[in-house]
Order: structure tokens, then sequence, then C-alpha cells
């Protein structure tokens, strides 16, 4: 009993004062309407009570003190009626002001509606029994409710200052508007008090949404002076929704929202305090769209787990997980501040397997990372070339459950993985790979050597048949074991240079390289029980000696387009020109077209086969005196390409200028081919972390004796054995790669001397009905690499030129057998045409070539 008149005068009026205040924060949820609207009750009750009403329909029920018939529901905003029944319906108000007891409030089995409810002040309120329903659909006016009060119910649950509102109802409360917490702590201690709501948290602060504002203090409770202008927000310290662990197995599907109007929520922090394991479906946004942001962060604390599965996370952080784990199935369920995990937390990836990129740091000494049945990467861009800028520091990383982690460092960054002191554990079926990126150089230049900057971690235990992948340029550095057992590996997919360093652990680890790379290990004691590995991969894919192969059958090809042209013309024609009358030299101009494609063997797992495809016009002028000398000059267009079974592209273009004659006898021949030429070159080569890009020029010489006899040992028969002998001499320069592991190249020259041998038949006729005179010819040869191509160039990588490599040719020169047919053609007005096909097979390669003729001769 109050026995102070003046305090207790206070007390009313500041009660009846604090009533307003809530009045207005009620109204804030909603915008003004012109029809009759719902009343608003507020309970002021300071112990237990029970709550009921079996109907909204009814005249209702009041809410009382135990044990008591006295009402102590107050209208709003009509104070001069001290209390009113409730009713089902009615918008409802819990103020704690001017006492901050615990409040346990009891509903009745049949559960009570209302169209809005807010549980305001720093005391404790817990809800149990019944269901509550909250709906805006609710409303029926009726003479018991108040007009024109400009509030639209929606269903909502508002919770306002310092104090914790716990559901323990067994029933399943709805709250179709969702829950606003805009201040203390709501508190779910059963799974079925919930149900599937939108757990809202709001901000206020001059938005279109709400007006007027919500204000709060530092400890969470209104302000003496109600702000009815657009004002701004200040949070509660602790905005905290918890789980009890009886609530276990608890899921919320509906959206989480920070609205902070037209403001930035700069110091929101909300805290995840699950005891019970629980999933969030729902996303998390920001701001009166969802294109703000806000700076907000969450803190997960308590021993449940939690499972975030949403899509978006507008709390960029930095977050906690404090104690208990949390479970993302989303890369955007996380946001995107750093993540600090403590001694007690645990964070888990799980589920991802679409190559997420988490841009963020993972923070904590002591926390644990899990990666689980996941495909993700590290790769933020922290890292500059000048300075280490820091990185992970969590203290144990786990990549499990067929899971691959991608941990990419930039510039001089080491903490890709974590600190000197982080225990990482690769198991079940995983990949670990690392790489270094950001660093494109162009090899003629001086470039910064990323092989020297090591990503650093304590233990590395792989085990379960595990890979640990070292992309080009990759340097590790374990300060702890390395431990592998028999059915995991270390493997180097990308040419280029990787470094690994540990202080204890196997003395010779096993390396696999795939199919096209060469590898060069270099090891060096640490301490008495380390070791530090310089490996070296070979992309043979950079190997220009591939392409000189090509270079060589591409010259080849030009070569067999002058002998096809005076086999044609002057030594097997279908019909011999005649000069003109009183004329003893015969002109002709002709062109011809050539196209080849070539299949190169892989012909051991370090030499990748590859294919190309040699294609090229070209265009002659010749004049012959008496058929017995011939003299020509031509010029060539030609365009190759190749393409590795290792993801490696060339392609070039090669121009050539050449001078040919021939001299025949009665039963013998002799010709001399010379040509010069040039070649530009673009390469492309993919590597694991990226693309290479390269380009060189190539200089050649070509010539060639050819001497033979022609026969005619039947009717319109003739036979042509022949021998001769070809060198070509190429100089590489100006190689220049960029990109991923650029390799550099010194210019060099090669050469190759060729010996044929061959037997060509043909046979004259006349086509019938056409009258066209014809041959049809078979040929037969041997070509004998009499001296072959260099077996090695040197070349080095741009990130580390002081180790440089051998590379090696393929076995495409030796010897290869040809057969081929060709068919000739003589049309009146002087025109020939000749079409060659030839099929050739040897030295690990095979290839295909067909010829296309056509000449004039006056």
């Amino acid at each position: 009993m109050n026995t102070h008149p003046v305090a207790d005068s206070t007390s009313r009026r500041f009660r009846h004062y604090t009533f307003f205040i809530l009045h207005f924060a009620l109204a804030a949820l909603c915008a003004a309407q012109t029809r009759d609207d719902n009343r608003r009750l507020i309970w002021t009750g300071s112990a237990g009570a029970e709550w009921s009403g079996s109907s909204w329909k009814t005249t209702g029920s009041f809410l009382s003190y135990a044990n008591s018939a006295t009402a102590t529901w107050s209208p709003v905003p009509d104070l001069a009626v001290s209390s009113m029944p409730f009713l089902g319906g009615d918008s409802v108000i819990f103020d704690d002001t001017g006492d901050s007891s615990t409040r346990d409030i009891t509903i009745a089995d049949e559960g009570v509606v209302v169209s809005d409810m807010v549980v305001s002040g720093a005391g404790d309120y817990t809800f149990s029994g019944g269901a509550i329903t909250a709906s805006s659909s609710s409303l029926t006016p009726n003479t018991y409710q108040l007009t024109q009060t400009g509030v639209v119910p929606g269903g909502r649950l508002l919770k306002v200052g310092a104090g914790t509102l716990t559901f323990s109802n067994t029933a399943a409360n709805t709250f179709e508007g969702g829950v606003i917490l805009a201040g203390g702590c709501i508190a779910i201690a059963d799974a079925r008090a919930f149900g599937n709501n939108s757990i809202v948290i709001t901000a206020t602060g001059g938005g279109s949404h709400l007006t007027p504002a919500i204000v709060t203090d530092a400890a969470g409770s209104l302000f003496d002076t109600p702000r009815l202008t657009s004002g701004t927000l200040v949070f509660a310290p602790d905005l905290r929704l918890a789980v009890a662990a009886a609530a276990a197995g608890l899921e919320i599907t509906g959206d989480i929202f920070f609205n902070t109007g037209s403001l930035a929520a700069t110091n929101a922090l909300i805290t995840l305090d699950i005891e019970g394991d629980t999933t969030i479906s729902g996303r998390f946004y920001a701001g009166t769209n969802l294109w703000n942001s806000t700076a907000g962060s969450f803190n997960k604390t308590g021993a449940g787990t939690l499972t975030l599965t949403g899509s978006l996370n507008w709390l960029r952080g930095p977050n906690t997980v404090s104690e208990g784990r949390l479970i993302i199935t989303n890369v955007g369920a996380i946001g995107s501040g750093d993540i600090t995990i403590g001694a007690s937390g645990t964070l888990t990836i799980q589920g991802i397997r679409d190559g997420s990129s988490f841009p963020m740091r993972f923070l904590g000494p002591d926390g644990r990372l899990e990666v689980v049945d996941s495909n993700v990467a590290f790769s933020w861009r922290a890292g500059t070339l000048v300075g280490d800028s820091g990185g992970n520091t969590i203290g144990t990383l786990v990549v499990t459950a067929t899971s691959r982690l991608t941990a990419y460092a930039t510039g001089t960054n080491r903490g890709a993985l974590g600190t000197d002191a982080t225990s990482v554990f690769v198991s079940d079926n995983s990949t670990l790979i690392l790489g270094r990126e950001g660093i494109a150089v162009n090899s003629p230049v001086g470039t910064p050597h990323p092989v020297n900057i090591a990503t650093v971690a304590g233990n590395l235990d792989l085990s379960g048949n595990s890979t640990l992948v070292l992309l080009p340029n990759t340097n590790l550095k374990l300060s702890g074991t390395l431990n592998i057992d028999a059915g995991s590996q270390i493997a180097l997919t990308g040419g280029g240079v990787a470094r690994l360093e540990y202080a204890a652990g196997p003395a010779d680890p096993d390396v696999y390289v795939p199919a096209g790379m060469s590898l060069t290990s270099n090891a060096t004691p640490v301490g008495a029980t380390g070791r530090q590995f310089d490996y070296l991969v070979v992309n043979q894919g950079a190997n220009p000696l591939k392409d000189i192969a090509m270079m060589i059958d591409a010259i080849d090809a030009g070569i067999s387009s002058i002998s096809s042209r005076l086999d044609n013309y002057f030594l097997m024609p279908a019909a011999a020109p005649e000069p003109g009358r009183g004329r003893q030299w015969t002109n002709s101009l002709w062109a011809r077209y050539y196209t080849s494609q070539i299949d190169y063997d892989t012909v051991s797992p370090e030499f990748p086969g590859h294919t190309a495809d040699v294609n090229g016009m070209l265009a002659g002028i010749d004049a012959a005196f008496r058929q017995r000398f011939l003299i020509g000059l031509y010029a060539a267009l030609g365009e190759n390409n190749l393409d590795t079974t290792n993801d490696t592209t060339l392609r070039s273009k090669q121009h050539t200028f050449g001078l040919y004659t021939a001299v025949r006898f009665k039963y013998a021949y002799a010709s001399v081919h010379l040509a010069v030429g040039d070649t530009d070159a673009d390469s492309w080569r993919r590597e694991p972390a990226g693309q290479t890009r390269g380009e060189w020029t190539n200089d050649f010489v070509t010539a060639g004796l050819e001497v033979g006899a022609i026969f005619t040992p039947w009717k319109n028969g003739l036979l042509k054995p022949r021998i001769g002998l070809h060198y070509t001499d190429i100089k590489v320069s100006d190689f220049k790669e960029n990109g991923v592991s650029p390799m550099r190249v010194d210019d060099f020259t090669d050469s190759l001397t060729r010996a044929d041998i061959g037997l060509q038949a043909a046979q004259r006729f006349t086509i019938p009905l056409v009258k066209l005179p014809a041959s049809l010819g078979l040929n037969l040869a041997w070509k004998h690499a009499m001296r072959e191509p260099r077996e090695t160039i040197m070349a080095a990588y741009a990130s580390a030129p002081e180790l440089p490599a051998q590379l090696e040719r393929g076995d495409y020169y030796r010897d290869a057998a040809v057969i081929g047919v060709n068919f000739r053609v003589s049309f009146p007005r002087n025109i020939h045409a000749a079409f060659d096909y030839e099929h050739q097979t040897g030295s690990s390669r095979t290839g295909n070539f067909f010829g296309a003729l056509l000449g004039v001769t006056w």
C-alpha cells in the first residue's frame, strides 16, 4: 500500500506520461486511417497473472493479479478510465515503468487474440501456457473500442527496453506482422513457442516507415521526454535473441531486419544466445529497403548450434562466434566483415560447393574454423607488394568431408591460412589449394620474387586420401610438423616455382605432377629434422621447342608445294605445254592452296600430345625453255594453329618468299629450291591460377636439292625415282610472356637436315566424254632426319630467375613414311590443275596433307 500521497501523485503523473510515450510507440507501428479502430490497453501489474480471452467476439475477460478480480488494464489515451476489461482483438501494451520485478504471465489454454502487442521496460516478462495470436484481421469495431485513434493494427510484437521477454508457451504463438526487437532480449524457452515467424530487428529513426521515432538511451529504456521529430536511435548495448536448451530444434524461417531509416546503424549489435540448436533460414536485411547496408554486428553465444541458411546478411561486422557452433550453408549468410572465433567457438562452412569466395578474415588464436563438404575459397585483397598487411589468425583450420579449400594470398601477405601457430588438418578425400595471385609480370623486365614470400602455418596433417596443392609462386612455411599418411599426397598442378618448408617431417615426400609437366626438386636441410624443397615445374605447353616441330612442318608444306608445281607443269604433266608459234619460252601463272592436320603423339608423361593445323596459299610465276629448263619465283602466306592436350594454344602467321629452278635431261632431272621467311606467333597457356600469354618471332631460311630420273616403262606410264636433301635454319627471338608463371627464353637458333627418298608413278589417260588429258599418280617416300633439331634449351620463370629450367624437345623429327595420290588434268586454253593427298606416319606423329593447284600458260 502507498502511504506517501505526494509520491503517489508524482508516480501517477509519471505513469500517465509514460503511457503517452508508449501510445506513440505503438502508433509508430502503424499509419493513419479514417475508419473506427481497435483499442489500445496498457497493463501495469507487478506480479504473476493469468491472461485469458475465449474469443475476440465476446466481451472478454480480465488480465488480473492472481487470486484477484481487480482489472489492471487502462485505455490509451483516455487515462481517466482507471481500468477496463480486455477484449479479444485489442492492441495491448505491457509496461513495467516504476517496477522492474519479474512478471510471469500464464495464458489460458484457449489462448488470446490481439491486434498488436508491446512489451516495454527494464523488467523481465515470461509468457507461458496457451498461444498469443496477433493478427490485423482480429479487428471488429464495437462499443468498447475507441474511435479515430490513427492506429492501423499489424499483428506485430514490439519489444522495447532492456528487459528480457521469454516465451515458454507450449502452443505456437503467431505474430503475422513479425517480431520487432527494439531493445533488450527475446528468449525462446520452448521450440513450440515461436512457430515460423519473421524475426524483425528494427531500429527506427527518420525513416518513412515509422514516425515518430522510438528513442532509447544507453540503458534501453525510453527517455523521459518523447521525441516526435525524425530523431535517431541509440541502440541498447545488447540486443539479444536467446534460445534455451529446451527449445532445441527451433526453426526461424522469416527474414531478420535492421531497419535504420535513412541513418546507418554504425553501432548495432545483436547477441544470438543459442543454447538449443536453432536454424535461421531467413535473410538479414538492413535499412528501409533491400539495398541499404549497415556496419552492424552479431555475437553468437551459448553452447548450442546455430545454423544460418539464408542467402543474404547485411550485418557487415565485425562478427563474433564466442561460444558453441555457428554453421553457415550459404556464403551470403555470414556478411562480409571479419569474424572472430573465440576459444569456445567453432565456425563451420558446410555444404557450399559452388566455389564461393569468402572475402573476410577469420580471427582468434584459439578459434576453430571448419570447412565441411564444401568447395570454397579464401580470397581477399589485403596484401601489398611492400609489406605484410595481416591475415587470418585462427588457431585450428579443418578441411574435411571431400571439401576443396583454395586459399589465395596477394602481394606479400603471409596469413592466407593463419599464423605460424595455426594447426591445419586436411582429411577424408579433401583438397587444400594454396596460391599467390595478383602478380602479373612481363618476363623481359625485372620483377619481384613472390616465391620468397611464405604463407605460414604451424602443423599440417594430411590424412584419408587428401591432397595439398601448391600453385605456382606458392611458398608454404610450417613452423611445426608435416604429417602425410600413405594415401595422401602433395601435388604441383601448374608450371612455375613452389617452395615447401617444415621444421619436422618426411625426408623426401612424394610429389605428383600432371601429364605434360616435368619436375625438378632441390632439397635443403632445415635444422635437425626439417627440409626446404624448391620445386621447379615446367609446363611443356610453354616449351617453344614443340612449336618448332609445327614450324618445320609448315615450311615442309611449302617445299612440297614447289615439288607439286614442278611435277604438275614441268616433270610429269598430264600434257606438256607447248610454246606459241615462233616462241621457245612458255610462261605460267599459278596458285596453290594447301591444308594439313597433324597429330603429335604423347611421347612420355612429361610431353603432352598436340595437334596442328597448317594452312596456306602460294602464288607464283615461272618460265620454261623448251621444257628443258624452268625458273620461277613465288610468295606464300600461311596460318598455323597448334593446341596441346594441357590447354596451350599457339597461333602463327608465316610469310615466305622463294625461287626455284629445274633442268631436265632425256631421262634425268635436277631441281633447286631456296626460300626465306618469318613467322609471328602468339601463345596462350592456361595454368591453374590463371592464363599466361606469350609471343615470339621466327626467321628462317630453307634450301633444297633434288635429283631423279624419269622413265616410261609402259605405254603412257611414267616412273620417277628421286632423292633429295633439304636444310632449314630457324632463329627464334623476342620470346616473352606475361600473366601467371611467365617464362624467360633467350634468343636461340635451330636447324634440321633431312634426306628424302621417293618413287612416284603416274598413268596418263584421256578422260572419256570430255576428251581431256589427265594423269593419276601414286607417291611413296621415306623422310630421314640426318641432323635433328637441338635437344634442349635453357629457360627460367620470371618469379625465380635463379632457378633455370632445361626444356627438352619431343621426338618428332626422325623418320617418316609417306604414301600419297595425285590427279592432274589439262584444260583448253592452256589451263591446268592438280590435286594431291599425302599421309605421313612416323616419329611420334601422323599427318594428312591436301593440296590443290591451278595454273594458266601462255
